[in-house]
């Protein structure tokens, strides 16, 4: 069963605007505090997880079809997505960057621009 769009839902987080944030099966999603869901879907979202909020005041994920990228969705549904190698988690670090893992044994520093160097 759907309900109010959402299919298949994987993970929550609090976003910095105040309302929740979740991937779905080729979804990503918002919900208000009222209850107002608004889901994206299509585009730039293919397999969206590990959904992060972000330090610049976005939403960040992992996008973990083919070969995997990270990506950026804003508050208003606009994805700009970083190219990446297979890449299975995401976390905030405490430098205000966003850092992840990888199935080729790296790890990775991404600034809020986009910057990555991998460790």
């Amino acid at each position: 069963m759907v309900a109010h769009g959402i299919d298949d839902p994987h993970e929550i987080v609090a976003g910095p605007d105040g309302n929740l944030w979740f991937t779905g099966d080729y979804t990503v999603g918002r919900i208000t505090t009222s209850g107002v869901v608004t889901v994206f879907s299509g585009g730039a979202i293919k397999t969206p997880a590990s959904i992060v909020a972000g330090p610049d005041g976005n939403l960040w994920y992992l996008d973990v079809g083919s070969s995997g990228k990270l990506a950026r969705i804003t508050p208003d549904g606009v994805v700009t997505t970083f190219a990446t190698r297979y890449p299975r988690g995401l976390t905030v670090g405490p430098d205000g960057n966003l850092w992840l893992t990888t199935d080729s044994n790296t790890i990775t520093r991404v600034t809020p621009t986009g910057v990555a160097d991998m460790f």
